[in-house]
């Protein structure tokens, strides 16, 4: 966050390692690491080092101290094909969290799941202590995201342990090599910045916003005690999601609404309808007022909550978003989304037998099954994109969702 960009004056310096290739991108107030901005000024670099240099691209590892620990996860929830695991350094999550960061574009924490971490904390830290941090790790590692999490009880806000941890730094970095064609991945993006892809999934269209299906558990979805369930998200007034099914989808909320007016209590500023709601008897009648697409709907119906987990997004999303997760087993995909009408699957012949029929099951129905046709087009194209000998891309197939 300095004032003005100031390249490193000594190199790597005291954190310096095994015997491999250093890259150090400079940030800055105007161009914090937390930007779509720097996202393609690392792309651009990375490019320009492989072009360069003959780069194992399965072992490219993104670091990270203070600030730059915190961009690792910035760039595993936005940009995370090129790495193979992330290394944060007295960094932390919930810098993420707060908007007056200047913080570009959503965030989604489940697509932490996807790479391996490496994080190391203080417990004397002003800024990001152990008991601040620890939280976040344990609720995403329950969430089945793969973290090795080395506290320091008494590191402050600086690197004085690297000679204790150097050796786990390393050995964390040689023991994760990329895998470029991973038989699961997890991906939700709302399309912006070039964020609609993860390896070989790619997010074509977002489905138009309607109740929202159950059953995929997100690691967004932070515990905060009990609440009676109405059965939506929201960002304040406005709601963001509507459980397929609840008692919210009985009244005929939508996403997008937001909510005026409960019965004749209006939604004071800056309040969370949520927590509003929670203060309603269960089993009475209920009159909301909604703002839906700039027009007041009147929606009406018993009030009828169901006891659930309180939680809190990690990150509140100011726009539509679409979720796919794919298993490969041989020849054939399962696939399951929210909130996505269209996906394309990139297929490598080291990862699928071409020769062969593809099945895609997506969503529990068979959205595509037969032979693929290897294309020099579509091996280009990709090969162009990735610079990557390790992600070619013989055939791609497309899917639409029934929405």
């Amino acid at each position: 966050m300095r004032p003005e960009p100031v390249p490193p004056r000594n190199g790597v310096g005291a954190l310096a390692g095994a015997e491999q290739i250093y890259v150090l991108p400079a940030s800055w107030a105007d161009a914090p690491w937390w930007s779509d901005v720097q996202i393609e000024n690392v792309r651009a670099i990375l490019d320009a080092v492989k072009r360069t240099y003959n780069v194992d691209e399965n072992r490219v590892a993104l670091a990270g101290v203070s600030d730059g620990g915190t961009a690792t996860f910035y760039f595993a929830m936005r940009d995370t094909t090129p790495y193979a695991s992330y290394l944060s350094l007295i960094g932390a999550l919930a810098v993420l969290r707060n908007p007056s960061n200047g913080i570009e574009g959503d965030l989604f924490a489940h697509n932490l799941l996807n790479r391996p971490f490496f994080m190391v904390n203080g417990g004397r830290d002003p800024l990001y202590p152990v008991s601040a941090v620890e939280p976040y790790v344990e609720h995403l590692r329950k969430n089945g995201a793969e973290i090795e999490f080395l506290p320091q009880p008494e590191g402050g806000h600086n690197t004085a342990w690297w000679p204790e941890v150097k050796g786990a730094f390393e050995g964390f970095v040689s023991s994760h090599p990329r895998n470029p064609t991973p038989d699961r991945i997890t991906w939700e993006s709302n399309l912006s910045a070039n964020t609609s892809r993860a390896y070989w999934l790619v997010i074509d269209k977002l489905a138009k916003p309607g109740p929202e299906a159950g059953g995929m558990a997100d690691a967004n979805d932070l515990p905060r005690g009990s609440v009676a369930n109405f059965g939506i998200r929201a960002s304040g007034a406005r709601v963001t999601a509507v459980v397929r099914g609840s008692n919210a989808d009985s009244f005929g909320l939508l996403p997008g609404d937001a909510i005026v007016r409960i019965n004749e209590r209006s939604i004071p500023p800056g309040v969370n309808v949520i927590d509003l709601l929670s203060t309603y008897e269960p089993s009475s009648r209920m009159t909301l007022l909604v703002a839906r697409q700039n027009k007041p709907v009147t929606l009406k119906g018993v009030f009828s909550p169901v006891a659930a987990p309180r939680v809190e997004p990690i990150f509140v999303h100011r726009s539509s978003s679409g979720r796919v997760d794919v298993i490969r087993e041989g020849n054939t995909v399962r696939a399951t989304s929210r909130g996505v009408a269209e996906f394309t699957l990139l297929l490598s012949p080291d990862q699928f037998d071409l020769g062969k029929p593809v099945k895609v099951i997506a969503d529990g129905k068979v959205a595509f099954e037969g032979r693929t046709r290897p294309s020099v087009a579509t091996l280009m194209k990709w090969a162009a994109r990735d610079n990557d000998r390790t992600m070619l891309f013989g055939a791609e197939v497309k899917v639409t969702l029934d929405r």
